[in-house]
């Protein structure tokens, strides 16, 4: 009996002591955002925002009610960055240029968050935590986000270089005065299809410069 008493006070002991949930990187996976877009007009569209994961690779897609799509596929090892778009009826892939898109980033380095707290509930399956996000600028606004998960590479979430955190709620303004905001609905640690990842046969991969030529 003493033997008995003396294992179930020791397994106490050991789980008070043992760590929380260990952070993890979302290596694999898909996480779902329901977006909003405000113009400065007040001119309101919905749709949604897609990131995909897998191993060194990214898919981002936005669709919006109007029709409107666009997709980035990164390869962060081979350090490539395409965008599909549609033009005049023709399919392209145009080639961009990673190291710029790491230098855009870093403009929003920098940032911390304050009044970090639980909320108590949760956001798309995570645990959610709350707190003001403050950028170098002395830019603030409300962040939902969960410790469970954070981003396997620093460039998955251009507004946030190297989180140690995942987004779940969140708004920021685009260059053109647009209001973007994003509601997490989804966030799914997984398998993903290889096949996302590269470009679809039916795409023509072209540079930036020859895209901007046909836009004219």
């Amino acid at each position: 009996m003493k033997w008995f008493v003396y294992t179930i006070l020791l397994l106490g002991t050991v789980l008070r002591i043992m760590p929380a949930k260990a952070q993890q990187s979302l290596v694999e996976g898909v996480i779902v955002y329901h977006v909003s877009l405000m113009s400065p007009e007040n001119v309101a569209l919905k749709g949604s925002f897609t990131y995909s994961f897998k191993n060194d690779a990214i898919r981002k897609e936005m669709e919006l009610d109007n029709g409107y799509s666009n997709i980035y596929l990164i390869n962060c090892r081979r350090k490539e960055v395409y965008s599909l778009q549609t033009l005049n009826g023709q399919k392209y892939a145009i080639e961009l240029d990673m190291h710029m898109l790491n230098e855009l980033q870093q403009q929003y380095a920098g940032y911390v968050i304050d009044s970090e707290a639980s909320s108590g509930s949760t956001l798309a399956g995570c645990k959610e935590m709350k707190g003001i996000l403050k950028d170098k600028k002395g830019g603030r606004s409300e962040i939902s986000y969960t410790r469970d998960w954070k981003p396997a590479k620093s460039v998955a979430f251009p507004r946030f270089p190297d989180a140690t955190f995942l987004p779940l709620r969140f708004s920021y303004n685009r260059r053109n005065g647009v209001r973007m905001y994003f509601d997490a609905a989804k966030v799914v640690a997984g398998p993903v299809p290889s096949s996302i990842f590269r470009i679809p046969e039916d795409y023509k991969i072209i540079s930036l410069d020859e895209y901007k030529q046909l836009s004219k």
